[in-house]
């Protein structure tokens, strides 16, 4: 987001020659401190923090003022603060950009006091049309003194607390959702106002919208039913005045909504109205398109298409979160997506082989199709509550939730059996070793069940070569 920003000018006296020189650090320390001070204590409506921008230069003369402003320009500055410990150049260094919000604090210091810069400065804006607010101390503090005394931290962030809001504002709009104001005084929008003093726009949207919006649907239905349980639980109904009167027919006849459905009405109402003044990401997609773009006789249409666009939208996200879940050669499940769930279950840690002979014989796509045999093998011979995945190249992971070691290690034979019975052309039979471990050891968590099967595989793979094995914790 392009957050407006408070520029820090360090203004100085220009005189080189070791009047200038002796200025540098004070100055540069009075701008870091003031950006410093606004950073750490206000914030923007998102809860982001203010953002500073120091001038890239001391400010002495005109050609140093152009450079921090061509900075600004870049960077969104809406206002600036010029800072200075001393006298200074009036009009070579004062803030003439007529877009900026403008302060200037002068530091009341035993050595050159900035009240002199401060009142020149202060002239020379009003002569020129471009109004700016003055920021001095009560109290006179000592030349090397960097604090910020509490009435001068006061004022400037009354400053920068006003300057961002305005900042804020500039170029959004100010939205009268109703266009009759039933003649009380001083309550209409004056759109010229707003424009010139505020740098917002007027917008008005009739209150026939809401009903609109409601009878078409078009509001985040998730994001309505999070308000309205909020409002069931906090806030308790009062009673009814008028329960029990004999109303007649003109107020009777009024009411649209059933008393029953008050508070859904209410709820909606204020929802819808939120969403039109301040565009949620969630409702984006829904409003952008059906009403914020057009409002004409095609809206339906544009909704119903958007609709289903998103629930696309939704299919193609499931598909890319299922495949990144499953490894892309065999199908099967990652264990990241396995053990992310805390049920009991015993595991067989599976390791295909002679895969690297394969590879080396036969080439590497003989290689992936005994991989994907043996995948296939798996996915026959245990049940449909286990989870299979592929953990390395050639090493494989069977989760079964409820189970145990010997029922694990059951399935995984007939994994081998069918596997010897449906050889790889060109290749034989494929093969391969296995360890098992099931949960129940307190504390152990699922990566060490996991290890411990591993460790098992590897002990029966060295002692059978290769054969038939498993079982060992």
């Amino acid at each position: 987001m392009l957050y407006p920003k408070i520029g820090i000018r360090p203004v100085i006296d220009g005189r080189w020659g070791g009047v200038r020189e002796s200025l540098e650090n004070q100055t540069m320390r009075m701008a870091e401190n003031a950006a410093k001070l606004i950073s750490e204590n206000l914030k923007y409506p998102d809860g982001t923090p203010v953002q500073c921008v120091i001038g890239c230069t001391t400010i002495g003369g005109g050609a140093e003022a152009a450079r921090v402003a061509e900075q600004f320009s870049t960077q969104n500055v809406t206002a600036t603060l010029s800072v200075t410990p001393c006298w200074c150049y009036g009009t070579e260094t004062f803030d003439m950009d007529p877009n900026t919000i403008k302060a200037v604090w002068g530091f009341n210091g035993t050595e050159r006091p900035g009240a002199v810069y401060l009142a020149a400065v202060l002239a020379a804006h009003a002569q020129r049309g471009l109004p700016a607010f003055s920021i001095y101390g009560h109290d006179v503090q000592e030349a090397n003194d960097d604090t910020i005394p509490d009435d001068v931290a006061e004022k400037i962030l009354r400053f920068a607390r006003g300057a961002v809001a305005a900042g804020w504002m500039k170029n959004k709009a100010y939205v009268n959702i109703g266009a009759v104001t039933m003649g009380i005084a001083g309550s209409f929008c004056d759109a010229g106002v707003l424009q010139k003093y505020f740098g917002i726009r007027a917008e008005w949207v009739d209150e026939v919208e809401i009903l609109r919006r409601i009878s078409i649907g078009i509001y985040d239905h998730d994001e309505y039913e999070k308000a309205l349980a909020w409002v069931c639980e906090n806030c308790k109904e009062g009673f009814d005045k008028n329960l029990g009167k004999n109303l007649p027919p003109v107020i009777t006849k009024s009411k649209i909504v059933p008393a029953d459905k008050d508070w859904e009405f209410i709820v909606m109402s204020e929802f819808l109205g939120a969403s039109m003044l301040l565009l949620g990401v969630s409702v984006a997609a829904f409003v952008v398109a059906t009403s914020l773009l057009g409002r004409d006789a095609h809206v339906e249409e544009e909704y119903l298409a958007l609709m289903e666009r998103r629930e696309r939208q939704e299919a193609r996200l499931g598909q890319l979160r299922d495949q990144a879940s499953r490894d892309a050669l065999t199908g099967l499940r990652t264990v990241e997506d396995l053990l992310e769930h805390g049920r009991p279950f015993a595991v067989a840690y599976l390791d295909m082989n002679g895969l690297k002979a394969v590879n080396d014989t036969f080439g590497h796509e003989a290689g992936d199709a005994c991989l994907v045999r043996l995948a296939d093998a798996l996915r026959s011979s245990f049940p449909g509550r286990a989870a299979l995945c592929r953990m390395s190249g050639d090493e494989f992971l069977v989760v079964l939730p409820e189970g145990d070691e010997r029922e694990v290690g059951r399935h995984a034979g007939e994994a081998l059996e069918v596997l010897a019975a449906q050889p790889v052309e060109g290749v034989g039979a494929v093969s391969f070793s296995f360890g098992t471990a099931a949960s129940g050891c307190e504390g152990e968590s699922a990566a060490a069940l996991v290890a411990r099967a591993d460790r098992a595989m590897y002990q029966s793979k060295r002692a059978y070569h290769g054969r038939v094995s498993g079982g060992a914790r």
